[in-house]
């Protein structure tokens, strides 16, 4: 039998539609080659879910979104769900949670599964649920680094407001002079380190000084202690002198008050006028006396060898 060319371009036309729609359903990961098991469920927003959005169970697809219908009475939207599952039992009190998956809003169904004991039958209906989008958890997150950016621009405006006002004729002059004093403040502490270092250098001699004269320090110290320990070991000695010698002062004391009036002989001596001219009269004629023995000795002493000769009388 000869196939005319009629057939096979419908034939290949139709394997070709077959493969389109096989790997149509393939790139939205519909398996037509596996049971279906279907679910469905209703929500007062859907927030961006379409048909073919993803369906979720701890992060792994199973199955797709098969039909959005927006319901007259409730005014609520049902979404049909296609799982790629026969045997998949769903807990009943299971929830298909609406979510965004990233930044660009794709949305996906995920079903979170419940702790029941009773499981969906096919075509039930899951319970529904819509989680924070994406977006918003993002800026929620944002929003306080935001405030803090906002804070922070506002400070850096200030401070450039402020700069700009520092930064006027009168301030510059005021600053160039501030800026000069503390780099005479900086000079004088510079010579004041100097100084600090100059009396270092001076007790670190000091020290060395006293280092390397330890032993002589030591032996004044010891000798200072037997000094003490003498002084209290002749205490009693010293306090009998200090008595005897208030003792003499008291008595002195007694004999410069005779003196002073007149008693005794050194009193009458010092007080009386009479007796000095007298004595000074005596003492005048003493030196007198002495001058002219000086001069004339033979007037008062005569002395010879051989004895004394009389003069010789002329024999006339």
């Amino acid at each position: 039998m000869k196939v005319n060319n009629e057939t096979k371009v419908g034939a290949i036309a139709l394997i070709a539609v077959i493969i389109l729609i096989l790997g149509f359903n393939y790139l939205k990961g519909t398996s037509l080659f596996d049971g279906t098991f279907r679910l469905y469920s209703e929500y007062e927003n859907v927030d961006g879910l379409t048909v073919g959005s993803k369906v979720l169970i701890n992060g792994m697809q199973i199955g797709q979104v098969n039909a959005l219908t927006f319901d007259l009475e409730t005014h609520k939207v049902r979404v049909d769900l296609s799982l790629s599952v026969n045997d998949l039992k769903v807990p009943d009190d299971s929830k298909a949670m609406v979510y965004s998956v990233d930044l660009l809003g794709t949305k996906a169904i995920n079903i979170v599964m419940g702790k029941s004991t009773n499981y969906l039958e096919d075509e039930g209906r899951i319970g529904d649920s819509l989680s924070t989008s994406f977006a918003n958890q993002v800026q929620k997150e944002l929003m306080p680094l935001k405030l803090k950016v906002e804070g922070a621009v506002t400070s850096i405006d200030s401070l450039v407001t402020n700069l700009n006002l520092l930064f006027d004729e009168t301030n510059k002059n005021n600053l160039s002079a501030s800026i000069l004093n503390l780099r005479n403040t900086t000079g004088r502490l510079d010579t004041a380190m100097d100084k600090v270092d100059h009396m270092l250098a001076s007790a670190r001699s000091i020290i060395k000084n006293f280092e390397s004269n330890n032993e002589n320090i030591k032996r004044i110290m010891q000798n200072s202690a037997k000094f003490t320990d003498t002084l209290a070991a002749q205490s009693d000695k010293i306090k009998s002198l200090i008595t005897n010698a208030e003792s003499s002062v008291k008595e002195l004391k007694a004999v410069m008050e005779k003196i002073n009036r007149g008693e005794g002989s050194l009193g009458l001596l010092i007080n009386d006028k009479k007796l000095y001219n007298n004595l000074t009269a005596s003492a005048i004629s003493l030196d007198s006396l002495f001058v002219d023995l000086k001069r004339h000795p033979k007037r008062y002493v005569h002395f010879s060898v051989f004895g004394r000769k009389e003069p010789k009388s002329s024999s006339r």
